[in-house]
Formats: C-alpha cells, structure tokens, sequence
C-alpha cells in the first residue's frame, strides 16, 4: 500500500471510531482521542491497553510512566520507538484510569483489526492482558506470555504490560528477553 493511501486509510479508521463513540461517554469522561503514533510501514507494532493521563495531555500512547518502561526496554534491546507503530485497544481514556470495560475493548477491536491491517506488521507485540484478549479471546495472557503466536497475516508476541514491570521487577526482567525476540523483525 503507497504511504498517502496508508495516511488516508487510516484517517479515515479512526474518524469511524470518533463517529461510533457515544457522545456522553467523551462528555462523561473528558477524555480526547488518542490515536497510534509511529511509521504507517513499520515492521513491529505494540499495542496497550487505553491511554493514561499523560496519554491523555499529549495525544500520544505510551508517553507516561509506562511509556518510560517501554522506552528503557526498547532501548536496551537496540529497537528504536520511532520505527514502531505504537497504539492502544481502546483510543480514549477509560473513567479514573480503569481497566477497559467489555463495551469498551470490543468498541475498540474493529479500529484496531483497521490499524493492523493498514500498517501491516511483521510482528505485532500485544502488551498485557488487556490487548491480548482483545485479539486473543479464548486464551490467556500468563500462558502465552514470551510466546510468538504465528498466524497467515503476522506474528503476535505476548508480554508484560510495562505498567505491570514497573510494580514488579521480575516481570521488568522477563519483558527484557521477550523484546530480545523482537529484535528479530526489526532489520
């Protein structure tokens, strides 16, 4: 797909996602759309949960304390965040930072079954339980956790959600060696 197709389609994914959203739910929550970031050709994405506060500031996912977490790993696995297209499941923030609720991480599937279907990935890295599910329904994150599920259309690689390694230094550690297979898709 050229690069002004790839910008116009999804554009045009996530105008369908504002469309769709109920109004009192942004006016409820005071939460802005927070779209992926990253090249629209990138051979490695990461998808989270739901944007944070900072997410929330900033229109970026990932920009928080979580997204510091990532960055160090990413940095120590010689993968540079610019060449990832990094987005949530869910592109507004949830109320008081919660986890998605049903509604709210199925509402966000379809955009985000768009995204990965524009950007093409190599390898699309699911971090935590809630973007797993999402693409993963009938499985769980803790037994497939540092696993690459390979499928006809990308390679998935479950980890940790950096929000999770940063209340616990094991998960911090294991996360390390599972970006270490990212590395793979990223020449």
């Amino acid at each position: 797909m050229k690069a002004v197709d790839r910008q116009l389609a999804i554009q045009a994914a996530y105008r369908d996602y504002q469309d769709r959203l109920p109004v009192e739910h942004r006016k409820h929550t005071g939460a802005v759309f927070v779209p992926g970031n990253g090249p629209l050709d990138a051979r490695i994405a990461l998808v989270g949960e739901a944007p944070g506060a900072k997410e929330n500031e900033q229109l970026r996912p990932f920009v928080g304390p979580a997204g510091e977490e990532l960055d160090r790993v990413l940095d120590l696995n010689g993968i540079r965040r610019d060449r990832i297209f990094v987005t949530n499941v869910v592109k507004f923030r949830p109320p008081n930072n919660s986890t998605p609720r049903p509604w709210e991480r199925a509402y966000g599937r379809r955009c985000l079954a768009a995204e990965l279907g524009i950007v093409e990935p190599d390898l699309a890295i699911l971090a935590g339980s809630t973007a797993f599910n999402v693409v993963f329904p009938a499985r769980k994150l803790n037994e497939w956790v540092g696993h690459v599920i390979v499928t006809p259309v990308r390679d998935y690689l479950a980890v940790w959600h950096p929000s999770a390694c940063l209340r616990s230094p094991a998960k911090a550690a294991d996360n390390y060696d599972y970006f270490r297979i990212a590395r793979r898709y990223d020449s």
